[in-house]
């Protein structure tokens, strides 16, 4: 299983993510934009989507081998299409924010399969949300 988690603030997908990682077995944290200064420090490429496809190789080989893989990024609203395609079946993008603050991105409710309201919930509730979502699949 392969999740994004996106939008909030550095810290809360970080305290997130963590919580995944102490909570529920077999789960590891791959920060996209980890991989996206990585790959600008180390590889020149004119495609600006190959960190996205660099850690889907990744993920898809934690997944592989049995590991559920946590992807977090502050905005890849623009990047869903591309990570569904190259992560399903078992690929599930959670966004966590406002959800109809004026100025808000209007693809994110496209875009995403879930929509958490970081107004109205704590990590902790966005953790057992994900948690119950994760439950039914």
């Amino acid at each position: 299983m392969i999740l994004l988690v996106c939008g909030a603030s550095d810290m809360a997908r970080r305290m997130l993510a963590e919580k995944f990682v102490r909570e529920q077995e077999g789960w590891k944290h791959l920060p996209l934009e980890r991989v996206h200064q990585l790959m600008e420090r180390e590889v020149e490429s004119d495609d600006p989507t190959l960190f996205l496809r660099v850690a889907c190789h990744c993920a898809r080989e934690l997944a592989e081998d049995g590991t559920h893989v946590i992807l977090s990024h502050p905005e890849a609203t623009e990047h869903v299409a591309l990570l569904r395609e190259e992560l399903e079946p078992g690929f599930t993008a959670f966004h966590l924010g406002p959800i109809d603050e004026e100025g808000a991105d209007p693809d994110i409710e496209e875009a995403f399969d879930y929509l958490i309201d970081s107004r109205q919930h704590s990590v902790n509730d966005a953790f057992e949300l994900i948690v119950g979502v994760l439950a039914q699949r």
